[in-house]
Formats: structure tokens, C-alpha cells, sequence
């Protein structure tokens, strides 16, 4: 199964960034001693969050890890808490059918052009 949403590499190396990248990458012990992680990062916008943490991705699945990716949207004073959380769990019930589909009829529902309901 693939990454849950998938970042493309990033045309450009990250500059100016090594420190927090070398403490994210010990956090989730890439390259040691490898466990299971939740990153949270918060931070203004513009800031580069998202830069950083696609390049510890992008490390992490070099190193071949299997990476969830979740995101946060903020509308002032409205949110979606649960949207990351709620992103990561339908990408892996998505993969979950689709691996059943496949085993049961030896294709993917993407092979016929479409894709299978939710709760299936």
C-alpha cells in the first residue's frame, strides 16, 4: 500500500533548516531506532511547516517508512479538529477496500474506471 497522501519531492534542497529537521528526524527516530510517531507542528502561515515536514517525509519513506499525512485547515474562528485524523483514517479504509476488491477479484476497482462507495 502506498503513502496516505503522498508528497511530491521537492525541486529545491531545504536551506537553513537543518537543526529542526535533524530534531524532527531524532523525535521520530529515522535512521536509529525506528518507532511509531505523531508530529504536531504549528506555526504562522508562510513559515515553511509544510516545506520541513515534506522533507522529513520524503527521508522517512527513503528510509522506507510508511508515512500518513493529515492536514489542518483554519477558518478564524471555526476549525475542522478532526480533519487530519479523519483524512489519514479514510485514506486507509479507501486502501483497505481496494486491497479486498483486489483479492477478491484479482483487479482494482481503478482498473475499471471507478472507485468503491464508502462502507463497502
Amino acid at each position: 500500500m502506498g503513502d496516505v497522501a503522498p508528497e511530491e519531492a521537492a525541486a529545491t534542497p531545504l536551506l537553513g533548516r537543518e537543526r529542526e529537521l535533524a530534531e524532527l528526524a531524532e523525535r521520530v527516530g529515522l535512521g536509529e531506532d525506528p518507532r511509531s510517531a505523531l508530529v504536531v507542528l504549528g506555526g504562522d502561515a508562510g513559515v515553511g511547516k509544510t516545506r520541513l515536514l515534506g522533507e522529513l517525509g520524503a527521508r522517512a519513506r527513503d528510509a522506507g517508512w510508511r508515512v500518513l499525512v493529515g492536514h489542518c485547515l483554519d477558518f478564524g474562528d471555526s476549525a475542522l479538529p478532526l480533519l487530519p485524523f479523519t483524512e489519514v483514517v479514510g485514506r486507509l479504509d479507501a486502501e483497505a477496500r481496494e486491497s479486498w476488491w483486489s483479492r477478491s477479484c484479482g483487479t482494482t476497482p481503478r482498473s475499471h474506471g471507478c472507485s468503491l462507495p464508502a462502507g463497502c
